[in-house]
Formats: C-alpha cells, sequence, structure tokens
C-alpha cells in the first residue's frame, strides 16, 4: 500500500530554480517493516537483556529515540516540500487574480468605447434623418446603409480607395507611355514625371467633385465654389489635351519611320479616343465624389467600430465570468493543501512514531518471551477500561 505521506507534488518544486532537491517521501509500511526488523536485531544482538527496565533504569530503547530524531527531520522536509508545493498554487492564485484584474480594466475601457460609437451613430443617425445639420454646417440627408457582415462592411468603406487606386493606375500607365515617347526621356525620367503627372489626373477631378457636391447640398459660397470648380476643370482639361498631344506624336512618329501615314480623319479619331479616355476616367472620380456623402461612409465606420467594440465587450465578459468562478477554486485548492500538508507533517511527527515504536516494541516482547520484560517494558496496564464498566453496572442501582 502506497504512504498517505508521499507527496505527488513534491516534484513541482523544481519549477522554482535555486531550490535544493528535498529526498524521497517516507514509505510508512517499509517504516514499520524497519522497526520490526530492529527489534528483532536488538534481540539478537545480545546487548539488552531482561533487566534493563527493572533494575538498570532504562526508560527507552535507543531505537525509539533514533525514531524520534528521524521522524523529526522528516517533519522538517515535509514543511519545506509543503512551503514548495503552496509557493505553485499561490503563483496559480496570484496570476488569475492579476488578469482578472487587468481583464476588469480592459472591460471597463471597452464598455467606454461601446458607449462612445453607440452615441455617434446616434449622431450620424440624425444626420441622416435630416435632423441636425453635418460636415461644414450643410444637411446630409441619405439613408443609413445597413450592414450584415464585417467583410460587408470593410468593402463599403474602401470602395472609394478602390476606385481611386483602379484610375490612378490606369492613369499612370498611360501618362508613362506618353512620356517614354518622347525624346531624352530614358530610364527613371517617365516614372518620376508621371507621379506629378497622375496626381494632377486624380486630385484636380477630385476636387471638382467636392465642389459641386458642395453646391449641390446648398453651400452659401455657390460663386466660389462654381469658380474653384471651372478653374480646376480649365486645368485638368489641359492636361488632357497636353497629354494627348504627346501620344499623338509618339503614334505619328512610329508610323512614319514604318513608311506609312495617318490621315487628318484618323488623327482626329485618335485623338478623340484619348482624351474621352483621360476624360472618362477623371470625370468617375468626379461622380464618385460629388454623389458620395460622407455621414454614409461614417455610418458604416462607426457601425463596424461598434460592433467590433460590442463583440470584444462579450469576449472580455466571457473571460471574466470564467476567471471569477476559476478563483475560488484556486483558493480552495491552496486552502486544502495548507490543511493536508499541516496534517502530514502531525502525522509524521506524532502518529508515524507512535506506531514505529508500537510496532518495535510488540516485536521486542515477542523475541523476548519474558512476562517481567514484558512488564518492565511496557508497564502495568490502566484500569481505565474497568473502572468504566463497574461505573456502568452501579449507574442502574443507585437510580432504582
Amino acid at each position: 500500500m502506497a504512504s498517505k505521506f508521499k507527496l505527488r507534488g513534491s516534484q513541482r518544486a523544481s519549477d522554482f530554480n535555486g531550490l535544493p532537491p528535498l529526498p524521497e517521501d517516507v514509505d510508512d509500511n517499509m517504516y514499520l517493516a524497519a522497526a520490526a526488523h530492529a527489534a528483532e536485531t536488538d534481540f539478537k544482538s545480545g546487548a539488552y537483556d531482561e533487566f534493563l527496565f527493572s533494575e538498570h533504569g532504562m526508560e527507552t530503547m535507543p531505537f525509539e529515540q533514533s525514531v524520534d530524531n528521524h521522524l523529526d527531520l522528516v517533519s522538517l522536509r515535509l514543511k519545506d516540500r509543503g512551503r514548495r508545493e503552496l509557493l505553485v498554487k499561490h503563483e496559480a492564485l496570484n496570476t488569475a487574480k492579476a488578469k482578472l484584474a487587468k481583464l476588469q480594466a480592459s472591460l471597463d475601457n471597452l464598455q467606454t468605447r461601446a458607449k462612445s460609437a453607440k452615441s455617434k451613430v446616434a449622431e450620424q443617425q440624425a444626420i441622416l434623418d435630416g435632423k441636425a445639420p453635418g460636415k461644414h454646417g450643410l444637411m446630409w440627408p441619405g439613408s443609413a446603409p445597413e450592414i450584415t457582415t464585417v467583410r460587408d462592411s470593410k468593402i463599403r468603406l474602401s470602395r472609394s480607395a478602390a476606385v481611386f487606386a483602379l484610375v490612378g493606375l490606369v492613369d499612370i500607365y498611360i501618362i508613362i507611355l506618353s512620356l517614354q515617347s518622347l525624346d531624352g526621356f530614358d530610364g527613371w525620367e517617365p516614372y518620376v514625371f508621371a507621379l506629378p503627372a497622375v496626381g494632377v489626373q486624380l486630385v484636380f477631378p477630385h476636387f471638382m467633385g467636392e465642389r459641386i457636391r458642395l453646391m449641390l447640398h446648398g453651400h452659401p459660397r455657390k460663386v466660389v465654389n462654381a469658380l474653384e470648380a471651372c478653374l480646376l476643370a480649365v486645368g485638368w482639361l489641359g492636361f488632357v489635351w497636353a497629354m494627348t498631344q504627346i501620344r499623338m506624336e509618339y503614334i505619328t512618329k512610329t508610323v512614319m519611320e514604318a513608311g506609312g501615314t495617318l490621315s487628318f480623319t484618323l488623327k482626329i479619331a485618335l485623338q478623340a479616343m484619348i482624351i474621352v479616355m483621360l476624360i472618362a476616367l477623371g470625370t468617375w472620380l468626379m461622380l464618385e465624389t460629388s454623389r458620395s456623402n460622407p455621414h454614409e461612409r461614417e455610418m458604416v465606420r462607426l457601425q463596424l467600430a461598434e460592433r467590433t467594440a460590442l463583440e470584444n465587450l462579450q469576449a472580455a465578459t466571457e473571460q471574466i465570468t470564467g476567471l471569477q468562478a476559476q478563483v475560488p477554486i484556486l483558493e480552495l485548492a491552496l486552502k486544502i493543501s495548507e490543511e493536508s500538508y499541516r496534517d502530514a507533517v502531525q502525522a509524521v511527527g506524532k502518529t508515524l512514531a507512535e506506531t514505529a515504536k508500537s510496532v518495535y516494541r510488540r516485536a521486542l516482547v515477542n523475541q523476548t518471551g519474558s512476562v517481567d520484560f514484558t512488564t518492565a517494558y511496557l508497564g502495568e496496564p490502566a484500569p481505565i477500561q474497568q473502572d468504566a464498566a463497574s461505573a456502568e453496572t452501579t449507574q442502574p442501582s443507585e437510580e432504582k
């Protein structure tokens, strides 16, 4: 039978660096067997006779003294092992409490963010319903987009940027080809000049669309907005015309080097095609900007932020609930461990010692086989049971 004093968690003390290793635990069955064997060895040694306790005044055998000394040492080892094991449990409890406090602080922050996002969504909803002014102090009535999934929200938010990037890629390709057709533009020069050029092709239509959008929503500075839009349009159309002429020069030169010619009609058609292509790309950006409602886009962003905050809030609440249920379990485990080690130390220091001595005495008196030695060694039995029996028999007679 395995010893009840053996600690399964004792190996966990090695998790803490710097602590010396402890010896193995005491096996009580082996210890009691050793006590019986010690009695047999003491009898066979001939060093003790039956008059030790009657004439020589010996009170205890040397083995009994060694049992007390050894089990005192074992008790110290159990206390040390208990401290190490409780250190592990304290660490687990403190880690859970620290994580709980951290999650609680995070929960408060998430609650604040969720409330803020909800409040901003309500503000945007009032603007879209036409009940409150929005950007530039204007009215921006519209419909709040219906969000079904997070993916749908991200697609809606990235739509404008995707259109801007697509038009920019097409424009920069056309501009680079046009600049490469000029003499003296080799290597990286077309790419360097194409960057500011494509900025004109993208930014001017975008600004034109913003001015048109302000005028459509009743901005008080209508004349200024119209004038700015016209100036931007003139600059943008001039840029388109310049790019068209550069491209046509390259086409004409290439055809002539091949021994052919371009008719007047074909030249007009090619120029018109290039102009229409560049204007169409810019117009797409202008219409996309002029028809867009910035508050609808902001509404999508805030709805996504609110949904994310609520999901994080729910996840944090579930983690806190789990940790709150775990902390009492860890505290109970720590309390039981403390009581178990206290009982184990007490059992080793008292119960096992008395049991080992009792086994030794019984084996020694059996080996000696002398009534006088047994009486002197074990002493006269106390008449407690006889007194109790006589008390039980006399009590009914007194009652009568």
